[in-house]
């Protein structure tokens, strides 16, 4: 049990400062649009890795180790990606009253990162 507790923090600790070193770039462009990208950029990406790993470990692996599941999905994903962020960004959006782009926001993190999935999906299956 304390080998999967190490997993999830060494995962979600070097998720975290993936995503905080993507906020740091994007936020400069967020800052001239205005829109939330560094959101959605990490959902994005995360949304890839994640269909990538899992289709390439499981997969083509066969095997996929309790710890390398905890630490790549739960803690190195989970904290990479930022759902709770999207929902502020979003409910800032509308508190703002810029519901188009609000919209727009959900939009794009819901249809990309969906598509990001199985986009790593069929790539990870093809890369062995």
């Amino acid at each position: 049990m304390i080998g999967h507790i190490i997993a999830v923090g060494c995962g979600g600790f070097v998720g975290s400062i993936l995503r905080f070193g993507v906020n740091c770039v994007a936020a400069r462009v967020s800052l001239l649009t205005g829109f939330p990208l560094a959101t959605l950029t990490v959902n994005v990406i995360g949304s890839f890795l994640f269909g990538f790993f899992f289709e390439y470990f499981l997969i083509k692996e066969g095997v996929f180790p309790k710890n390398l599941d905890l630490f790549l999905f739960v803690g190195l994903l989970g904290g990479f990606t930022t759902f709770s962020s999207f929902s502020r960004d979003t409910h800032h959006l509308f508190i703002e009253g810029e519901a188009f782009v609000a919209f727009l926001n959900i939009l794009l993190n819901f249809v990309l990162c969906i598509g990001a999935i199985f986009l790593g999906h069929l790539i990870g299956g093809a890369v062995k």
